[in-house]
């Protein structure tokens, strides 16, 4: 008898020792399947069993499912074993990485058709009614880690407006560009809840201007996008403005999320590495800012 879920003997042929670390994950990847597990220690034989990975990558694969029944665009889990989501391998280019950006823009006819794909899903998604999302609950953004809400003005525009479904992991990282298909798919929603469309939509644009973010000491933001049109391509597609106030708290929002977890990242650091790593901190949030005063 064939066995219709091939995946399962090749996780368990693996050595768990070849699963990449990463900061929230363990990833493992065939030609065929990614193998995503849920981190929470240094040990990836206690975290495939570990109640809280289990727990966290079920809620995982749920969203990636609920996602997916609303757009095709975002991937489709295959499995859930265990504290491990069993994700098809995408064939094709990762559109943060350098080489592959190259690669991609000699390939395509316009590279940017593929950053407004990801702004266009974001609009799409965000259409949706968020009475269908009756499990997920609202974000309360007067409590948000970095920067919580406080101005009465503020609050209140935040009650009143509209929420959508709001991704976390919407950033340029977590799409890959799939050669069968020829688009966008989008793979890693982190966490999803309810709130201001317009987080999603600064979210993405951070990530874009910190495409150069850490690589080869490259200070310089990235800005090979046109800002104007993605707006025009998200309120085209989603059939809604999006609100200047809520733009402007989203994208503060999103930029002292970026910035608390890289001054955490330099305090890890040691004697010239840290100042260079400060320096470059420095000189690289400038950028966005003054990108930001003239763009947005």
């Amino acid at each position: 008898m064939i066995n219709s879920k091939p995946w399962h003997s090749i996780f368990t042929q693996i050595d768990k020792k070849e699963f990449s670390a990463r900061p929230l994950s363990w990833i493992y990847c065939t030609q065929e399947y990614v193998f995503k597990i849920t981190r929470y220690s240094d040990s990836i034989e206690d975290d495939i069993f570990n109640p809280k990975s289990i727990k966290y990558s079920k809620k995982e694969y749920e969203q990636l499912l609920l996602l997916n029944q609303l757009d095709a665009s975002v991937i489709k889990p295959l499995d859930l074993i265990d504290a491990c989501m069993v994700m098809p391998y995408i064939k094709g280019h990762d559109l943060v990485n350098e080489s592959a950006k190259i690669r991609v823009q000699d390939n395509l006819v316009d590279f940017s058709a593929y950053i407004e794909e990801g702004i266009a899903l974001c609009a799409r998604l965000h259409r949706y009614e968020s009475v269908i999302f009756a499990d997920i609950p609202e974000y309360n953004y007067q409590k948000h880690e970095f920067l919580p809400a406080s101005e009465p003005r503020l609050i209140q525009a935040i009650k009143n407006h509209r929420k959508t479904i709001s991704i976390q992991g919407f950033e340029i990282r977590n799409f890959r560009y799939d050669q069968l298909s020829g688009k966008l798919v989008f793979f890693d929603p982190h966490h999803v809840y309810l709130g201001l469309p317009e987080e999603d939509f600064t979210r993405y644009i951070l990530s874009l201007l910190m495409i150069n973010w850490g690589r080869n000491i490259n200070f310089l933001i990235w800005q090979k996008f046109d800002y104007t049109k993605l707006v025009k391509v998200y309120e085209t597609t989603r059939g809604a403005k999006l609100d200047k106030l809520m733009l402007d708290y989203t994208f503060s929002l999103n930029l002292a999320m970026r910035k608390a977890h890289a001054k955490t990242s330099i305090l890890e650091m040691n004697g010239f590495k840290k100042l260079i790593a400060y320096i470059y901190f420095q000189l690289f949030f400038l950028q966005v800012d003054w990108w930001r005063k003239n763009m947005v």
